[in-house]
């Protein structure tokens, strides 16, 4: 004997349809959007640290002379740092010649901080280094 719901061309177990939607939501899409706000939290904070980076580089080749230099630098780094929500960034500084702020010499910029993932609670490391060259055409200071 056929039932009506068969003859009329509707499914005999109503319901399964969300019970599948839902367990492939659960294990497909959910650890997709985990991976995905991983991802943009990493760049976002990986383009935050090249630019303090490259804004203490930049501040220090400026700076007036090689004594204010190291403070200068780290100032500008750090106001970029915090922009952009970085508030735990360690910057240090390398010279190629002694003075620093001799023209010519190449100044560079190393920028060292963590980061804690979102769902995932993970720590990461990240690093990012700028180089800048001293104006050539600037006086020994």
């Amino acid at each position: 004997m056929r039932t009506a719901s068969r003859e009329r061309g509707q499914p005999t177990e109503p319901g399964n349809a969300v019970v599948e939607f839902i367990g492939v939501l659960a294990a497909i899409v959910l650890p997709s959007l985990i991976f995905i706000v991983g991802a943009a939290t990493i760049a976002t904070h990986q383009f935050a640290i090249v630019a303090g980076a490259r804004e203490a580089a930049r501040a220090f080749v400026r700076a007036p002379d090689s004594n204010q230099a190291f403070s200068v630098g780290a100032r500008a780094g750090n106001h970029a740092l915090a922009e952009r929500g970085i508030s735990d960034g360690v910057i240090t500084f390398t010279c190629t010649q002694t003075p620093c702020l001799t023209p010519g010499a190449s100044v560079t910029a190393h920028v060292k901080t963590q980061i804690e993932l979102p769902v995932i609670g993970a720590t990461i490391p990240l690093e990012a280094t700028v180089s800048m060259n001293v104006d050539p055409l600037r006086s020994v200071r």
